[in-house]
């Protein structure tokens, strides 16, 4: 597996299009900090910056997450550079599995370069250290973010084969995970035990993202609880290892 990983990471890191996500990312930073000096917070520009700086950057991660796995697959099925990956390993799951790292170490770095620049341009515009810090939250919450979004996109395809189709229901599953907050209040007032059932089962089935959100806390400074924490991170852990190994499974039984 480890070639596997290997191999796409330089592939994509040679790649225009990591090097243009790169690009935008510094762009966006900047946006970032214009947009923090026209809307100074009544002085405190850099709250402004952390805000533009983590909305728009974590809008670029889930992007890249939706798409460029995908279709990165896609090109090598279709080259036939994928086939003989498969003629040299054990099964094709364990490509399928080691294309999932690989994507997910890219979007990591991705997102501590993401953290370290707005953290920089924060400094400059007088934030100190001690309030810089409060960014850990953030590249905690998103790489658990990207491991769901990544693990759902990787079922996905292998159930559809269709990039396109794939990215898209992901993107939909995930609005629809967002809406379905709703659904546990229902279950909760809900008498039938065969509704309230169904309604947890929607609530618990949609991947819920909000609980990486943590935003809030990095503006406002407020420390999350080691519990908060854990338990998010157990809820990543789980969601996406039910979802990566069912794409094993799926993928390593489909058809070439």
């Amino acid at each position: 597996m480890k070639p596997i990983i290997r191999y796409t990471i330089l592939e994509i890191l040679r790649s225009r299009i990591y090097l243009s996500a790169l690009g935008l990312l510094l762009i966006l930073v900047g946006v970032s900090w214009l947009g923090g000096k026209i809307n100074d917070n009544f002085g405190a520009v850099w709250v402004s910056i952390l805000s533009f700086g983590m909305g728009l950057s974590q809008i670029l991660v889930t992007a890249i997450a939706l798409f460029l796995p995908v279709f990165h697959m896609a090109m090598e099925y279709e080259q036939g550079s994928a086939q003989v990956f498969w003629a040299k390993i054990e099964s094709r799951s364990i490509y399928y599995f080691g294309k999932f790292c690989a994507f997910w170490i890219l979007l990591v770095l991705l997102i501590v370069l993401a953290a370290l620049v707005i953290g920089g341009l924060a400094l400059l515009s007088d934030a100190s250290l001690i309030q810089i810090s409060f960014l850990k939250y953030f590249i905690f919450g998103q790489i658990l973010q990207s491991a769901c979004i990544l693990s759902l996109v990787f079922l996905l395809y292998a159930l559809i084969r269709s990039p396109v189709a794939a990215s898209l229901l992901t993107l939909l599953t995930i609005y629809f995970g967002i809406l379905f907050d709703t659904t546990l209040n229902t279950a909760l007032q809900s008498q039938s035990f065969f509704l309230k059932l169904f309604y947890y089962a929607l609530y618990y089935g949609m991947p819920n993202l909000s609980y990486f959100n943590f935003e809030n806390h990095i503006i406002y400074q407020q420390n999350l609880s080691i519990s908060y924490l854990s338990g998010s991170a157990l809820y990543a852990l789980c969601f996406t290892g039910v979802c990566v190994n069912l794409a094993n499974v799926v993928f390593g039984r489909r058809e070439v």
